[in-house]
């Protein structure tokens, strides 16, 4: 038999969980992924599938939101300080908290639970506080592309806070 000479080789957990694949590299690192089982149990593995992938279309919607907030300088609209500089420095733990939660909701974590629950919730907020601003006469956020984006983030948000709701509950 010939050794193996690929990038990753074949591994075999030591515990006997028949839905994992795992691969070993030349140095011993080992990865894992979990596989697609048929139709689980209500609440099990597609409840946290559904909310992982949920999660990740808010996040992304909530992110490109925050893109076309430096477009219409949101820090004033805000009244933060420090300009641009602020309003990115503010960003930087934003969105590694956001990415946080999805490796913490991928685990199917208490924690990824939580801050699922904090996105969806900081999306209908989002959504709340811009068609305020709106309804009184600001005239930043009113292009479609910015109200088709507020408008899906309500959406998705609301899903999101069902489905966090749902999970809690399981």
């Amino acid at each position: 038999m010939r050794p193996y000479t690929g990038l990753l080789r074949p591994f075999t957990p030591h515990d006997d969980n028949s839905n994992l694949v795992c691969y070993e590299n030349h140095s011993g690192l080992v990865l894992c992924h979990r596989i697609a089982t048929d139709a689980g149990p209500p609440g099990g593995d597609t409840m946290w599938d559904a909310l992982l992938w949920i999660y990740l279309v808010n996040a992304t919607l909530l992110i490109t939101h925050e893109i076309d907030s430096a477009y219409w300088r949101e820090w004033e609209l805000f009244r933060l300080p420090g300009g641009i500089a602020g309003f990115l420095a503010m960003h930087l733990p934003l969105v590694f908290l956001i990415l946080w939660g999805a490796v913490l909701t991928a685990q199917q974590s208490s924690g990824g639970l939580f801050l699922s629950g904090v996105l969806g919730l900081s999306g209908i907020a989002a959504f709340a506080l811009h068609i305020t601003f709106i309804l009184r006469g600001r005239t930043e956020f009113r292009t479609l592309a910015s109200l088709l984006l507020l408008c899906a983030t309500l959406v998705v948000s609301i899903i999101q806070c069902a489905l966090v709701a749902y999970a809690a509950s399981s």
